[in-house]
């Protein structure tokens, strides 16, 4: 088993939550966990997100607990929120996280076309 050391100033819960959750993803399932999340929200003030592409489309491996709290700091509308976590939990992918971070164009490139990529190479 491969464990992922988190970024300095995670909690103990934190840590215990992804090193069980990885313990049950399959390799083949990358995606954003709750670290890159938290890197995607504190650099979102540095970066635009309105036009977003990602190298293999990425599953959203954060619980929705996590997801409501980390995302109530982006101060989007509760509801928009809410509903992005519905429908990423509900399809597995990133995208609608993505939405509330204010990406409008959000594509995805990769090898096969399992995961409905936007292209493939």
């Amino acid at each position: 088993m491969k464990v992922h050391v988190p970024c300095a100033g995670v909690s103990k819960n934190d840590l215990q939550f992804h090193v069980s959750y990885r313990t049950r993803v399959s390799v083949e399932e990358m995606g954003v966990d709750i670290q890159g999340l938290r890197l995607l929200l504190r650099s979102r003030n540095t970066a635009s997100y309105e036009n977003f592409l990602m190298l293999g489309r990425q599953w959203c491996n954060v619980s929705a607990d996590h997801l409501k709290k980390e995302l109530a700091q982006t101060h989007s509308p509760v509801a928009d929120i809410e509903s992005a976590i519905v429908r990423a939990t509900e399809s597995r992918f990133i995208e609608p996280v993505l939405e509330v971070l204010g990406a409008q164009k959000i594509e995805s490139m990769d090898f096969s076309m399992r995961a409905r990529p936007s292209f493939t190479t």
